[in-house]
């Protein structure tokens, strides 16, 4: 006969490899629903984001000099900043939870709290260049409030 504590143990490691198992897959399924996009965007610099900025604000700047493209993306992102910053910190807390995760999820969480209030070419850059910056340079720090 199997003791009692034997099959605990065996239950609770089955249980903890079942976990594992569900937790990869979810992660798995995280990393290729996130958007092309987002991934190509979260391997550039900030200067080459300022740059996507740029070109995705207005269509006429596709080629241009590098340090003008840079400023006119700057100069994007400070017009949009505040509203930007209206839309993200409300949501600071939970974007702080997530921020385990891949720097891709954040920035699609990200994304997602500036759909429709920024111009839609706009919305992924931006993003992904506050995620990059940090959003506790955009909105301070948080403490969070429970699980």
């Amino acid at each position: 006969m199997i003791p009692p504590q034997a099959l605990h143990s065996v239950g609770l490691a089955l249980a903890r490899v079942a976990g594992w198992g569900i937790a990869r897959l979810t992660v798995a399924g995280m990393d290729r629903a996130v958007d092309l996009d987002i991934m190509r965007l979260s391997k550039l610099d900030e200067p080459s984001l300022l740059i996507e900025i740029a070109r995705q604000d207005n269509a006429g700047l596709a080629v241009g000099r590098r340090d003008e493209l840079i400023q006119h993306g700057q100069a994007t992102v400070d017009r949009f900043l505040p509203r930007a910053r209206a839309l993200i910190c409300p949501h600071r807390d939970t974007i702080f939870k997530v921020a385990d995760s891949p720097e891709v999820i954040v920035i699609a969480t990200v994304a997602g709290y500036l759909a429709g209030g920024l111009p839609g070419a706009l919305v992924k850059p931006i993003a992904t260049l506050v995620v990059k910056r940090g959003i506790q340079l955009l909105c301070g720090n948080s403490v969070l409030k429970g699980p």
